[in-house]
């Protein structure tokens, strides 16, 4: 039989297992759902005069076909279940993956990427008038890209201050910080971004092509958040982002497994030392 002292690590490495897996998928291709079949939970909103459109493959993968009109405005909205960050330590991160069939638009804060709270306030079909009134009143954070060439101020962190039907509308939106965020690219992206809670605030950070960002926002609008946006502007009619990867998860703060793997180590401590007094005696 072993002792305690051996079992230790074993029982640590299955804790550390155990916190791990506590992280929370809530989005993901395998539970995207379009417009117009049971359970949707995914749309599209394109400017008025234009089309956009969705389509899942079995891989699965997702495809984005952007504005009919080249330079266009357009972007998507997920939804997923309600989360909100309580303790110091949770986060949701929001990971993507895609390839473009042709680059994005060069210019400043054509792709963008957001985490919002709905209020309970949900789309029910695609959109093809520029905005939706069920997103006026979204509160969150975007982070904004230039795709290529020289990025200038405004490609940076973002609150949604303001309110509108459309969700990316710049007056909408307050800068935060003062990083200038480098190019996302035009070819197969990959990137993140995520919001933590801190003792000092809510931590945003995005990261992408060996580039990451952060910045505090001692004030946050919002520690909870239902839904996930992006936006892109094409600079070919009808050009396509293919996701390979769209997902969203949460993670609780570890504290209290760290707790659990401390006491077990005091347990274990003391259990040894009862077994060496025995042994002496």
């Amino acid at each position: 039989m072993q002792s305690m002292k051996n079992l230790y690590p074993i029982l640590v490495a299955t804790l550390l297992a155990q916190a791990v897996a506590r992280a929370t998928t809530l989005y993901s291709l395998d539970t995207t759902v379009l417009d117009g079949n049971t359970g949707e939970n995914t749309y599209y909103v394109a400017q008025t005069g234009s089309t956009a459109s969705l389509s899942l493959d079995p891989t699965p993968s997702l495809t984005y076909t952007m504005a009919s009109t080249a330079g266009s405005l357009t972007y998507m909205v997920g939804y997923f279940n309600s989360t909100t960050l309580t303790n110091v330590g949770d986060k949701i991160s929001f990971s993507l993956s895609y390839t473009a069939t042709s680059a994005l638009k060069a210019s400043d804060e054509a792709f963008r990427v957001g985490l919002y709270n709905s209020g309970g306030s949900y789309m029910t079909s695609n959109n093809t008038s520029s905005g939706s009134s069920a997103t006026n009143g979204y509160t969150g954070y975007a982070a904004t890209f230039r795709p290529s060439g020289t990025p200038g101020t405004g490609n940076t962190f973002k609150e949604r201050t303001g309110t509108g039907n459309n969700l990316f509308t710049s007056s909408t939106y307050t800068n935060l910080g003062t990083d200038t965020f480098a190019p996302i690219g035009t070819g197969a992206v990959s990137m993140t971004f995520s919001a933590e809670l801190t003792a000092g605030g809510l931590l945003l950070t995005t990261s992408y092509g060996g580039n990451v960002y952060s910045f505090l926002d001692t004030t946050p609008s919002t520690t909870t958040f239902d839904t996930f946006a992006i936006y892109g502007v094409d600079a070919s009619s009808s050009a396509s982002l293919i996701f390979s990867n769209l997902t969203v998860d949460s993670v609780p703060e570890p504290g209290q497994m760290a707790l659990l793997i401390i006491g077990l180590g005091t347990v274990t401590a003391a259990a040894c030392r009862r077994r060496a007094t025995i042994a002496y005696r």
